[in-house]
């Protein structure tokens, strides 16, 4: 009998650093376990704009760029905040929604071009909310570029949406408890790679009684919602 995947809903943002400086973690889970997951991205609109932001540690472009700075000084990704200080971005809506015009042509293209949307704002200090940069991108991941801008145009906003409410709908209700859509935020880097350690064991929960498979499911599945 074949088992059914994992589900793993991913909620990310193309200016996350803690995405970002995680990838090596993820792209081990990938390799050790993609036969049993099943991964979904979506994009999580990490910042609507600054107004949102107006007071605690993070409450203008400045602060981002000194966060990314100290990532990278202890992460094995490259990350530079220097683009907050000389062309910082007003929200990362626009790059969201430039994610979802890629999926549109395939998963591992709209991969291939968040990977490179994220080079671009994290160690090229390219900022990623001008539509010529998305452009860029979008040719050097090889995608069709005269299609990418007219779904970006046309189609974008609706799909990008539908993850926003989807990332709404799974913060705010654990109305099932087993499901494998079970929300469990994860606040740092560090915090994800001690429970990608975790899954190192059979993902076969079929025969598990109920409350050790929910365990097991609560910490596969993670609905990452990363700031």
């Amino acid at each position: 009998m074949k088992q059914e995947k994992i589900r793993v809903i991913y909620f990310t943002d193309p200016i996350c650093s803690s995405c970002w400086t995680v990838e090596p973690q993820l792209r081990k889970l990938l390799v050790e376990y993609g036969d049993n997951i099943a991964l979904e991205y979506h994009m999580g609109g990490l910042l609507p704009s600054w107004d949102m932001f107006t007071s605690g540690p993070i409450s203008k472009p400045a602060d981002v760029g000194r966060l990314w700075d100290e990532l990278g000084d202890h992460s094995e990704m490259p990350i530079d905040g220097e683009v907050w200080r000389a062309d910082p971005l007003p929200s990362s809506y626009p790059p969201c929604r430039a994610y979802k015009a890629a999926e549109l042509q395939g998963m591992e293209n709209a991969s291939r071009f968040l990977r490179r949307i994220r080079e671009m704002v994290m160690v090229e200090n390219k900022n990623i909310t001008r539509l010529a940069h998305l452009r860029q991108a979008a040719v050097d991941s090889g995608l069709d570029a005269a299609r990418f801008a007219d779904d970006y145009d046309s189609r974008s906003q609706q799909l990008f949406q539908k993850d926003l409410e989807l990332r709404a709908h799974t913060a705010s209700e654990d109305s099932q408890p087993y499901s494998l859509s079970t929300a469990r935020r994860i606040r740092s880097w560090c915090t994800v790679q001690s429970r990608m350690r975790i899954t190192k064991r059979p993902f076969d929960n079929s025969r598990l009684p109920l409350t050790k498979s929910r365990r097991l499911r609560e910490e596969i599945c993670l609905t990452v919602t990363l700031h």
